[in-house]
């Protein structure tokens, strides 16, 4: 008997149809909680890049040879200077030369892309704000040439223009 009994016991003990139902609506509201905040969280990633842009001014693409190592640290330099700095690495530079007409003598290990304009080799970080405000008519700017480098890094780079002489391109015009 006592064994009908622990039988009888536990059969009352079971939860009833309304407390399964409390606890599969439990268990679905937290499955349907962590879809949703899966979702949202997917959502917000997929679409950082594009909220979270940068200003056209602060942004920076760099194209390097598979050789080039020297790219990094001015990345960092200007990724320090407060720009978003994208880095790829083609087969080649020649079609992104030809795309941004950079003249055949300017043959770097790395350039770059600012608002149209290319950088090629080592370009300061400091020349960059005075060719986003005055948008001068020309290709881009490159380093003089190893010979003619002034002890003053911003002294050494030149504005390449499409047609006459490049130019000097301190970063304050005022200076020079």
């Amino acid at each position: 008997m006592k064994r009908r009994y622990d039988l009888e016991h536990k059969m009352d003990n079971r939860p009833g149809l309304d407390e399964i139902g409390a606890q599969l609506r439990r268990k679905l509201r937290w499955v349907v909680s962590i879809a949703v905040g899966s979702a949202a969280l997917a959502l917000a990633l997929m679409t950082y890049d594009r909220v979270a842009q940068p200003a056209p001014d602060r942004r920076i693409a760099i194209y390097f040879t598979h050789g080039c190592s020297c790219v990094f640290g001015w990345a960092r330099s200007l990724r320090d200077a407060g720009y978003a700095v994208d880095l790829f690495e083609p087969e080649s530079l020649a079609l992104t030369r030809k795309q941004l007409q950079v003249p055949p003598h300017l043959r770097g290990c790395h350039l770059a892309e600012y608002l149209g304009y290319f950088l090629d080799g080592h370009i300061p970080a400091e020349s960059l704000p005075r060719l986003a405000t005055e948008h001068p008519s020309a290709l881009g700017l490159a380093p003089r040439e190893i010979t003619e480098v002034a002890p003053d890094p911003q002294d050494g780079v030149l504005l390449v223009r499409a047609q006459g002489p490049d130019e000097p391109w301190p970063a304050d015009p005022n200076v020079h």
